[in-house]
């Protein structure tokens, strides 16, 4: 089996895991500019909630909802080691379902379904609403980040109605209470409780500052007022003008845009820009032409390997990279790795969708048809005689997914990984295999996490909000479940600015 294999059709879709912070923009864009008339089955909240109960209901339904859809489909629920699972599957749930008895508006009965699937702190389980007119998406001017134990003004609007605090002041509370406290008790359970993750700390960050429409939080009113310590040591209270403006979304969450593809850099060195695993008929021919730009580089002194703005998506797409740099040298995954997949009918329904996607742009030869098409005949097999678990394919059959042109003379040179804050899910594995590479080094920001928990379907809850679910799960990842990655060296500069991360890059791997 190759390196990445247990993994390869993680159907990770864009909104599911938080800490794809492009994928967050994208969709806070999508929804910006998406006519509300085709957006959402969820009611008009403008007339519901004068009824004091219906937003209650509303919630409870669709709790019921995603706990049964996670005891039918889920694999937790059959891993009895997962205690932390089980645990907050119960309650967990009567936890939610006292807040949702408490909605009195739309979101909260929003902020009381999330409360339940964050609560079991994987970025697969997710649940948000894709209708754009429901939430404001407002800011106050200015972010914040975290670092040195405190929390710095970051950035702030171009232009703005009142006087905004200095880039660099310290923020110490914001209306009588300290910062920390309104992120652990206001934001934190409604939004991401994985705070040892650097990008779920800018994010809970933002919220202190910013509404984000898809992760309402609970409270009725935002902070009104912050007192900042300015660096000559002055105190000031400094109120908060909120205002519906989309350049603090940008600002907290854009990532530089870059096309997937490679560039010869000076000495030998060659830079490939690993950007998306979430390909389009489009994105698969520019795949191929990059496959063979690196078949070519046997003879490259150096190749660094840029995974930044990569927040996952289809792992067997960062195989086929690695396997046509590395050919008959591909580590291979660890003996003790495998993937399973829970036998349900929604995970055959979802595999099926894949299969039918693929072929439509790829016919019945290309790889991807060939490895769903492979774990299809497992799963209904597995279904028929009431097996609960079918293995991924690719431990059974490593023969079927060998490339005839992933051959000839591989690259032998130096192999450089570069991540930001934001690669997870497939980026992860991605990055694993390039890491079990013997001299490979990582630079950059330490990566996001994961769970065991991989490929995620999504299903329509009863309101209308939107259900990401895992569908399988790894056993003996050498990476534990939620454990981040961290660089043999760290960046501490401006990861999107590329020009100086890469003079960075090349200084530090030549020493």
């Amino acid at each position: 089996m190759v390196a990445s294999k247990a993994a390869s059709m993680e159907g990770y879709c864009v909104t599911c895991l938080h800490p794809g912070i492009r994928k967050i923009l994208a969709l806070l864009i999508a929804l910006i500019t998406k006519q509300a008339a085709g957006m959402s089955a969820i009611p008009d909240s403008s007339k519901l909630d004068e009824e004091p109960h219906h937003w209650a209901k509303v919630a409870s339904r669709d709790l019921a909802f995603v706990r049964d859809t996670i005891d039918a489909a889920h694999p937790g629920g059959l891993e009895k080691d997962d205690l932390p699972f089980h645990a907050w599957r119960e309650e967990g749930y009567h936890q939610a379902q006292a807040l949702a008895a408490r909605a009195s508006s739309e979101r909260q009965a929003i902020a009381a379904v999330r409360f339940y699937a964050i609560g079991f702190q994987d970025g697969h389980l997710a649940i948000w609403s894709d209708a754009a007119h429901q939430q404001r998406r407002a800011w106050t001017g200015w972010l914040m980040q975290q670092r040195d134990g405190g929390y710095f003004v970051s950035a702030r609007a171009s232009r703005w109605p009142i006087a905004l605090p200095p880039i660099g002041a310290r923020i110490l509370e914001c209306d009588d209470r300290p910062v920390s406290s309104v992120i652990h008790e206001d934001i934190m359970p409604f939004t991401d409780r994985r705070v040892d993750l650097t990008n779920v700390r800018r994010k809970l960050v933002a919220h202190v500052t910013m509404q984000i429409p898809i992760e309402p939080l609970w409270r009725d009113t935002s902070p009104q007022s912050c007192v900042a310590e300015f660096p000559d040591g002055r105190r000031e209270r400094i109120p908060l003008l909120w205002r519906e403006d989309e350049e603090g979304i940008r600002q907290a969450f854009s990532v530089a845009r870059r096309p997937q593809g490679m560039q010869y850099l000076d000495d030998g060195t060659v830079w490939v820009d690993v950007t998306d695993f979430q390909l389009d008929k489009a994105g698969f021919e520019r795949l191929e032409i990059l496959l063979a730009q690196l078949r070519a580089l046997d003879t490259a002194k150096m190749v660094i390997v840029d995974t930044r703005g990569n927040g996952g998506g289809n792992s067997a797409i960062g195989d086929r990279i690695l396997r046509a740099l590395l050919k008959q040298t591909m580590p291979p995954e660890p003996l003790q790795a495998s993937a399973w997949w829970r036998v349900s009918q929604i995970a055959i329904d979802h595999l099926q969708g894949h299969a039918d996607r693929y072929r439509a742009f790829q016919g019945e030869t290309g790889e991807e048809v060939r490895w769903i098409d492979g774990i299809l005949s497992r799963m209904r097999t597995a279904q028929k005689n009431g097996v609960d678990w079918a293995q991924n394919s690719f431990e059974t059959e490593p023969d079927e997914i060998t490339n005839p042109e992933d051959t000839g003379a591989p690259f032998q040179g130096r192999l450089g990984l570069v991540t930001d804050a934001n690669c997870a899910s497939a980026c992860l594995d991605f990055a694993d295999a390039v890491l079990r590479i013997p001299g490979a080094i990582h630079l950059g920001e330490a990566t996001s996490a994961d769970t065991n928990y991989l490929d995620v379907t999504q299903l329509r809850l009863p309101s209308g909000l939107m259900m990401c679910l895992p569908l399988k799960v790894w056993r003996g990842r050498a990476r534990g479940s939620n454990e981040a990655l961290i660089p043999q060296f760290a960046y501490d500069g401006d990861i999107n600015d590329t020009v100086s991360l890469q003079k960075w890059v090349l200084d530090t791997m030549r020493k």
